[in-house]
C-alpha cells in the first residue's frame, strides 16, 4: 500500500481504522487496523482464532478487489457471509476479487489465526512469537471488467 494515490481512474476505499474484534469466548473489542491484537491489554498473550468485522459503503455497482497488506498469520476472508479468499503467511500481501458487488453497505469479515499447529509451519511453540491481527493496511478497489494487476519489464 502506498501513502499516495496510486490510481486516478480506479476508486480506492481505505478500510483501515476501527474494526470489531471478537474471540471464541464471546468477548469483543474495538481494534485498530492495521495493528496486532496484543495491543489490547486483555489479549496481550492471546493465541488462537479471532474474527475482525467492519462495514463499508461501496459507491457503485461493479467488481471489487480487496487488498490486504498482511494478516498474521492465516486469514479467511468473507464478504457478506460468503467466503472470498484464504491466505497463509503473515508477511505477504494478498488480494481477493469479488464479482459482482452492488452499491451500498457490505460487511467484511476476516478470521485470523496465529496459533501453532499442523496447519502452520510453526508446529510447536518456540522462541518465535507470531503476533495476531490484520497487521498491514486494507483497501477496496473498484475495478472494471478488465484491469492491470501488475506490470513488469526487463531492461536490455
Amino acid at each position: 500500500m502506498r501513502l499516495f494515490a496510486e490510481h486516478q481512474l480506479r476508486p480506492v476505499l481505505p478500510l483501515d481504522g476501527v474494526w470489531t474484534l471478537s474471540i471464541p469466548d464471546g468477548r469483543s473489542f474495538p481494534a485498530i487496523v492495521p495493528g496486532t491484537w496484543e495491543t489490547i491489554p486483555q489479549l496481550a498473550a492471546y493465541r488462537g482464532k479471532a474474527h475482525y468485522t467492519r462495514t463499508f459503503i461501496c459507491p457503485a455497482d461493479g467488481r471489487l478487489l480487496l487488498r490486504f497488506g498482511g494478516v498474521s498469520h492465516t486469514a479467511d476472508v468473507l464478504l457478506d457471509g460468503r467466503s472470498i479468499g484464504r491466505h497463509y503467511d503473515a508477511f505477504t500481501a494478498f488480494d481477493c476479487e469479488v464479482i459482482p458487488v452492488r452499491a451500498g453497505e457490505h460487511t467484511l469479515a476476516v478470521e485470523v489465526n496465529n496459533s501453532f499447529g499442523e496447519q502452520s509451519t510453526l508446529h510447536i511453540p518456540n522462541d518465535y512469537f507470531s503476533y495476531g491481527g490484520i497487521t498491514r493496511p486494507v483497501e477496496a478497489q473498484l475495478v472494471g471488467d478488465a484491469y492491470i494487476e501488475r506490470a513488469a519489464f526487463t531492461p536490455s
